[in-house]
C-alpha cells in the first residue's frame, strides 16, 4: 500500500519506480494520493477562499508554516 505517501516524499517518480523494483512477479500495489482539485474544493467549502486560491495556483496556502506544503498533483503530474 502506498496511501499519502507521494505528496511528502522527495521524489515521487523515484519512489513509484522502487515500489515497482520491489513488487513480486505478478504483485500489485494500491496508491491513493491527493489532488489539487480537491484540496482547493475543501478549502473553499471550509470558507477559507484566499487559501483555495493559493492552491488553485499552486502556492503554498499557509508560508510561514514549519513544515513544508504537501504536494498536489493534477491529472497531468
Amino acid at each position: 500500500m502506498c496511501h499519502y505517501v507521494l505528496e511528502v516524499v522527495d521524489d515521487p517518480a523515484a519512489t513509484l519506480r522502487e515500489i515497482a523494483r520491489t513488487l513480486r512477479p505478478g504483485g500489485q500495489v494500491s496508491v491513493a494520493t491527493v489532488n489539487r482539485a480537491g484540496a482547493v474544493l475543501s478549502r473553499a467549502v471550509a470558507g477559507h477562499p484566499v487559501e483555495a486560491l493559493a492552491l488553485l495556483e499552486d502556492r503554498d496556502p499557509a508560508p510561514g508554516r514549519a513544515k513544508p506544503a504537501r504536494r498536489r498533483f493534477t491529472p497531468r503530474t
